[in-house]
């Protein structure tokens, strides 16, 4: 079954999640199918336009259409981060909740032979780094090279869609606040069955990490 990924927030918000939603084609395309049938909606789902009633109904309909995602975030806000991840590394931390994030379904058991990928966050560079950072990881883990990496347009791809909800869901839970809690209240029962699982990265190792590459590098 394929991965979808996509991600809210970044370096410069303080706050950054990636959400990799395992789930069927056909379920992806039911789960939207329903949603905008009870809701209305045309043109795109975004998490980031949807009310909390919306936003409820969602979540039963990830769990109905049997959905799994890992969510792995970073945050950066507070005195002793605020200089620790300088705003031209986004990327080096998108690459590093995604891999995070999709390592986590793997390692759980769950199978998969396709990852699709938001494409319209970075340039053509940077995504094919991303690829290929995936495409490792998924050899070294699984030890078969039968897996695609690729990138979708989020307006075509149901999956990339779903992703957005739950990345925004749990960048907004992090940011707290009084829409943080709500987000928290709708959230919690599908944690609790496993429907969503979290990984949360620390940034000073996540820095260190970095630094101990650049050191072995030629």
């Amino acid at each position: 079954m394929p991965i979808y990924c996509d991600e809210s927030g970044g370096v410069s918000a303080g706050v950054m999640t990636l959400a990799a939603v395992h789930i069927a084609d056909g379920n992806s395309e039911k789960l939207l199918g329903r949603y905008r049938t009870i809701t209305g909606l045309h043109g795109e789902l975004k998490g980031s336009r949807i009310d909390y009633t919306e936003r409820g109904l969602f979540y039963e309909l990830f769990d109905r259409f049997d959905a799994v995602a890992v969510v792995a975030s970073v945050d950066l806000r507070g005195p002793q981060r605020l200089e620790l991840v300088p705003p031209e590394k986004d990327y080096a931390v998108y690459a590093e909740l995604m891999a995070r994030a999709v390592s986590g379904h793997v390692e759980h058991g769950e199978r998969t032979d396709t990852v699709i990928i938001d494409e319209g966050r970075y340039d053509e560079r940077a995504l094919e780094l991303v690829r290929n950072g995936i495409d490792a990881l998924l050899l070294q883990r699984t030890g078969t090279a039968r897996h695609e990496t690729h990138f979708a347009d989020s307006r075509r791809c149901p999956g990339v869609q779903i992703a957005d909800v739950v990345a925004n869901t749990f960048y907004n839970a992090l940011v707290g606040g009084h829409r943080g809690g709500w987000m928290e209240r709708i959230v919690a029962p599908f944690r609790d069955m496993g429907r969503v699982r979290q990984v949360s990265i620390n940034p000073h190792k996540m820095v260190a990490r970095w630094a101990r590459r650049e050191a072995s590098a030629p």
